[in-house]
């Protein structure tokens, strides 16, 4: 975090962190600092970044439960976040299909240049093309 100071950190995986992690990242959040002992000096450290999470449900995510129990993360630390985005995937068999046929074709047949995709969420919508003509 310190590294990123006056920038952004993305952390992938972010309820796997061990807790004495999770205490200091608590600790940047809250105070855009980090303590650092070493040699029996103590050093604060600026840590004023903006940090960008990622996480999975620890199971199957229960939309009848918390947040915080669906990720087993703390609502201390959940708190510090300005903005928390959750994506359900529901299951649809012809979304996911038409995603899949999307994206194969798409990797092999490149768009030219002009070509701009909108994508409409959520399922089961359909993939809108629009073409833009010079």
């Amino acid at each position: 975090l310190v590294l990123a100071d006056g920038g952004i950190c993305c952390i992938d995986e972010f309820n796997s962190i061990r807790e004495h992690e999770r205490a200091s990242i608590h600790e940047a959040m809250e105070q855009q600092t980090l303590s650092v002992a070493k040699a029996g000096l103590v050093c604060k450290l600026n840590s004023r970044t903006s940090i960008l999470a990622a996480t999975n449900p620890k199971g199957k995510y229960d939309p009848n439960q918390s947040l915080s129990v669906n990720i087993a993360l703390a609502s201390p630390l959940l708190s510090r976040f300005d903005l928390i985005l959750v994506l359900l995937d529901s299951r649809n068999e012809d979304w996911d299909r038409s995603a899949q046929v999307f994206s194969i074709l798409t990797f092999l047949f490149p768009p030219p240049s002009f070509f701009i995709l909108t994508f409409l969420f959520p399922p089961p919508s359909f993939f809108i093309l629009t073409f833009l003509f010079p």
